[in-house]
């Protein structure tokens, strides 16, 4: 063990004895319905028969079957995702009871399995508070000889949204067959795909456990190919209940598909981007707002603004400044389309999707670079709506965005891959000129002029370095040591706020700025500076069900936000690990 391990090790060990457990509410789902499951007395607080919050503007998604228990138990022992898998595991004195919904056969339907001694699987019954749509239930027992004593409790309702589900016949016809073994089947289901992905070798124990657990988290709130919706599957929610970001945000998703290239989940990736392309989008060309300016994009574009409704269609959210109008992921998705080409070698997806990815990607970053060489004003990572500013981070995302998709054009032997290049190379001049401050830091954004001033320090300013973007060996630490100063966590090992000033919601740690910031430290050689940062979320993940959650309490580093968070949690954690392990490319 090298002397660099051994003290991270430590260090992990001091920080979890520091620490309690506070997430209170696991989470399971196949992509199709979510049941959030407390960790105290194990019981089913709601079960939605979709994973997504709303269908559409007019149709939102709420639990069919509320606060599900079982009868007559005691408080359990113990309440655990089994292999950090999907299936949540509550563990009573006399009986276990596991909960899931299943990908192995796609359906619409929750399922309790109750496991123990004849006498206690016979007698056992569930209890709820409230169900509606139509309720369905069936229970099935299993079991006798060697095989273990097992009843099967099926839950679903008619959903309205689609007008699938609720039928339990074809449900009652497969277990039957199968001899009561979807639960074994399930299991061994979600560890191969975890055993698909390329995870580095020697990882420690927690970080193997948490990395698992990821996979997992990415795996549930990627929308089913089993979806009855088609411009609903592959989408990657932001997070899932009880975490509220259960929405298709376009930057989470990128940097969750981001992360299912990196470990080799091509498929997985593939269905993302796939979602993307096929998603019904568009409805800001044109937006005029009260001022009288217009702020749409301008041209058909295919990538979302900000992010979609469950049913497949753009959405963006409103508050008295309108709409948020961001353009960061149109870079963002060149970037995520590239890499996974870059790393799977899909030619196919190369000539299926290259055409309208450059005219409706692509080229609309080009028409988006304002005359100064930033990207225009947007609404900016953090959603600030209208009018906006020209925040450094969407003129990184696009840079990089289009840096990729040049190099692609040019190995594929596309004849327009200069001009990506060339504007690529025209964002990055303009970063450099009007947002880099001295020759030493990256500000937020392009109109900031005074330190003091709100967002004049954004930490996802280190994107221009973790992305790629700016190479300088000797900026990166110039730049750290000032954002460390305005930006990081008092307290040992903490991380980073989003800016400078704002409310609490900008002044919590935000988990994904600390594993992205450890992938920059990666990129520049800064090992074991970033390993304290992942070590970090490690421990924290360790003793919380190896959840990722959105944001630390900024004095007590307790769990706050959404969680489990997707993309900007387990795909951040993923790349890295990766980063670390591996080194960027």
């Amino acid at each position: 063990m090298t002397a660099l391990r051994a003290m991270v090790l430590a260090m992990i060990c001091v920080l979890t004895s520091a620490r309690g457990q506070w997430q209170t509410r696991l989470v399971t789902s196949n992509g199709l319905l979510a049941a959030v499951i407390r960790t105290d007395d194990g019981s089913v607080t709601d079960v939605f028969p979709r994973s997504y919050r709303a269908f559409d503007s007019l149709r939102s998604v709420a639990p069919f079957l509320r606060e599900l228990r079982l009868r007559g138990n005691d408080r359990p022992l113990r309440v655990r995702y089994g292999g950090n898998t999907h299936i949540v595991e509550v563990e009573y004195p006399r009986v276990k009871v596991s909960y899931f919904a299943p990908f192995t056969i796609g359906e619409r339907v929750f399922y309790a399995v109750v496991e123990g001694e004849k006498a206690q699987v016979d007698s056992a019954a569930f209890q709820w508070t409230s169900a509606t749509g139509g309720l369905r239930t069936l229970d099935m027992t299993f079991g006798g000889g060697t095989a273990p004593h097992r009843r099967y409790f099926l839950f679903a309702a008619q959903d309205s949204a689609a007008g699938d589900g609720g039928d339990l016949r074809p449900s009652r016809a497969r277990l039957q067959t199968s001899g009561g073994v979807l639960l074994e089947d399930e299991m061994r289901y979600m560890r191969f795909v975890i055993d698909r992905a390329k995870l580095p070798p020697h990882l420690s124990p927690e970080e193997r456990n948490l990395a698992e657990q990821s996979i997992t988290v990415l795996k549930m709130s990627q929308v089913s190919p089993f979806e009855s919706v088609i411009r609903s599957r592959g989408q990657i929610l932001a997070s899932l209940p009880p975490g509220e970001w259960n929405i298709a945000w376009v930057r989470d998703g990128c940097y969750a598909i981001m992360a299912l290239t990196r470990v080799g989940l091509y498929e997985e990736a593939r269905d993302g981007l796939r979602f993307f392309l096929n998603a019904e989008s568009g409805f800001y060309r044109r937006y005029v707002h009260t001022d009288g300016r217009d702020y749409g994009v301008g041209v058909p574009y295919r990538i979302s603004v900000c992010r979609y409704f469950g049913g497949g269609a753009e959405e963006s959210d409103f508050n008295p400044d309108g709409p948020n109008i961001e353009l960061d992921g149109f870079g963002l998705f060149l970037a995520a389309y590239c890499d996974y080409i870059a790393r799977s070698g899909d030619s196919l997806f190369v000539r299926e999707f290259y055409p309208v990815v450059a005219e409706q990607v692509a080229e609309v970053v080009l028409r988006l670079i304002a005359p100064n060489g930033c990207i225009r004003q947007d609404s900016g990572p953090w959603e600030r709506h209208l009018p906006g500013k020209q925040y450094a981070f969407t003129s990184i995302a696009c840079a990089r965005g289009l840096s990729d998709f040049a190099e692609l054009g040019r190995r594929h032997g596309a004849p327009d891959w200069q001009r990506y290049d060339a504007g690529a190379e025209r964002i990055r001049e303009g970063i450099q000129r009007l947002l880099l401050v001295g020759g030493k830091y990256i500000k937020g954004n392009v109109p900031a002029r005074r330190q003091s001033e709100y967002e004049y320090f954004d930490a996802a300013s280190f994107e221009a370095f973790g992305l790629g973007v700016i190479r300088d060996p000797d900026l990166f630490p110039a730049h750290l040591k000032v954002l460390e100063k305005y930006l990081r966590i008092p307290g040992k090992q903490r991380g980073f706020r989003r800016v400078n000033g704002g409310d609490g919601y900008d002044s919590a740690e935000w988990v994904f700025l600390d594993l992205r910031i450890a992938s920059a430290m990666c990129r520049f050689g800064m090992k074991a500076k970033a390993r304290s940062l992942i070590g970090w979320v490690t421990a924290q993940s360790s003793r919380n069900h190896n959840l990722i959650a959105e944001l630390y309490g900024a004095k007590t580093a307790r769990y706050e936000g959404a969680v489990p968070m997707a993309g900007f949690g387990a795909g951040a954690y993923l790349l890295a690990l990766a980063d670390w392990y591996e080194g960027s490319r």
